[in-house]
């Protein structure tokens, strides 16, 4: 039988860099749209500033789950809960906005949910 904690993470991962992606894109469209009757260039970079901390803190994110020893975990609801719990406190730790926590939050679910449907 196939790690399932193993497969968790790299899917994970994959639905990780979709959403660091999707942010790039909204920051990239903030600075197109920063000229003309747009928003002001103050509002411009608190927005920009505000998309690159949540970056970072997908980043953060991704070291996390790096560090992850799945076999210190007997079911992938452990992992998940724990994974969910230090990200919570990293987030806390290092200012970053909660926005990032619902982000990741649904990623989790959803590759959760997606391993349950298909591979479980």
């Amino acid at each position: 039988m196939r790690d399932v904690k193993k497969f968790f993470l790299r899917f994970l991962e994959v639905e990780l860099d979709d959403l660091k992606e999707d942010l790039d894109l909204l920051a990239e469209q903030c600075r197109r749209h920063s000229s003309g009757d747009r928003p002001t260039e103050h509002v411009v970079m608190a927005n920009l500033a505000l998309f690159n901390k949540e970056l970072l803190g997908v980043g953060k994110f991704s070291q996390l789950i790096h560090s992850v020893k799945t076999e210190e975990y007997e079911t992938l609801d452990e992992m998940v809960q724990a994974l969910k719990k230090m990200f919570a406190e990293r987030i806390a730790k290092c200012d970053l906005p909660p926005a990032v926590r619902l982000y990741i939050d649904r990623k989790i679910d959803k590759v959760v949910k997606y391993m349950r449907t298909e591979h479980m």
